[in-house]
């Protein structure tokens, strides 16, 4: 009677273990935000942000402009509002040199864990540009 109790509970027990087994677990904020802004140098708009998005790991943090974007500088900040930020005022997290159009880069952004909210900062020395693309403040390909 003892043997067969113990087979059925390792059963069980294998059985628990096999469900878990290749179940990735991914908390981290790595959801596309797709953004398309004009940044108008002449008029005094040389950046251009989008709003802040909860920062949950120290994953790089990763932005891509499409072929029909100009080329940009793309920069994150740090900040812990999601609504009361100051337009580059708040401490850089990361930074990249410059992106061209039709690409991606995953940039380090230190933000995690100082703050709970990283935004992207995208800037041009062209008279008027337009930026197109998505980005996410952190990543499910395990760069940091």
């Amino acid at each position: 009677m003892r043997k067969p109790f113990k087979i059925v509970l390792g059963v069980l027990a294998m059985t628990c273990i096999m469900s878990t087994v290749g179940q990735a677990v991914h908390a981290n904020n790595h959801t596309d935000t797709p953004f398309d802004f004009e940044v108008d140098y002449c008029a005094g708009t040389d950046q251009m942000v989008d709003k802040p998005r909860r920062k949950m790991d120290n994953t790089a943090s990763y932005v891509k402009l499409t072929a029909k974007s100009d080329d940009a500088w793309p920069s994150f900040r740090g900040t812990n509002s999601s609504t009361n930020y100051t337009l580059g005022l708040d401490e850089e997290t990361g930074s990249s040199s410059k992106l061209r159009a039709g690409n991606y880069r995953y940039i380090s952004n230190s933000a995690y864990p100082k703050y709970k909210y990283t935004y992207l900062m995208l800037g041009s020395n062209d008279n008027r540009v337009r930026f197109i693309g998505r980005w996410s403040p952190d990543n499910i390909s395990g760069r940091y």
